[in-house]
């Protein structure tokens, strides 16, 4: 017979926090690290990747994809040369600026696909975290440094009976409770994912088109030079 060991067993006292925010402060944010992420040259670093054999562009089944051209921004980043290239040459009949205006709108496109599945990564994550009692979840906020000292200096045997409840006595009950108000319920999910379909991208930098042709132009010149687009 082996006794199971109880939380107060544990020689340590250690808490599990899971900082979150709103979702609308949250989908604002990932939408800002996307675009400053495209500012700070990935759409270069995609194609130096496939000039050097590292990344495909074109697979012939989707399940023959690297796991790194399957992962959110490289895949969106992929489809976007492809496009491009395709564009550049078949540009024979077309102007200088009828290009850039096709292209444009394949990035526009590409920031929109992008911003979406790395919101929709998010929700996972937050899903995932949902299912794991061992976090207590706080609201980030601009008072979070004295939440957290407060929490920190709740006596151990507090914490326990107030965020985990007393019912989690043993490891097993502790996986198996659910305190009310600790992580998301399934209602707040729903709400969470029709949140989502609703969520328009707003861009912080790429609004207007006049910034997004110099993303556009610097991305064309970075296919040429790699020797990965010839104009028709």
């Amino acid at each position: 017979f082996v006794k199971k060991k109880t939380i107060r067993d544990c020689p340590y006292d250690y808490r599990c926090y899971f900082l979150t925010k709103s979702r609308m402060e949250l989908f604002r944010s990932i939408d800002f690290r996307c675009e400053k992420m495209i500012q700070s040259g990935f759409l270069q670093e995609v194609v130096s990747l496939v000039k050097s054999g590292a990344l495909t562009v074109l697979r012939e089944n989707a399940t023959e994809m690297t796991p790194a051209e399957r992962s959110i921004g490289y895949r969106q980043a992929l489809d976007l040369i492809a496009n491009t290239t395709r564009i550049l040459s078949e540009s024979k009949d077309i102007t200088d600026e009828e290009v850039l205006d096709k292209v444009d709108t394949e990035f526009l496109e590409f920031l929109k696909v992008f911003m979406a599945a790395s919101r929709q990564f998010s929700v996972r994550q937050l899903k995932s975290f949902r299912r794991e009692p061992m976090f207590f979840w706080i609201e980030s906020s601009s008072d979070l440094p004295s939440v957290l000292r407060r929490e920190l200096d709740m006596p151990p045997e507090q914490f326990w009976r107030e965020r985990v409840g007393d019912a989690a006595r043993n490891w097993h009950d502790y996986k198996d409770s659910a305190s009310t108000g600790r992580y998301l319920t399934d209602k707040d999910h729903k709400l969470m994912q029709k949140c989502m379909k609703e969520f328009i991208s707003r861009f912080e930098y790429y609004g207007e088109k006049p910034e997004r042709l110099v993303a556009v132009r610097n991305f064309i010149e970075a296919l040429r030079a790699a020797g990965l687009a010839t104009d028709a």
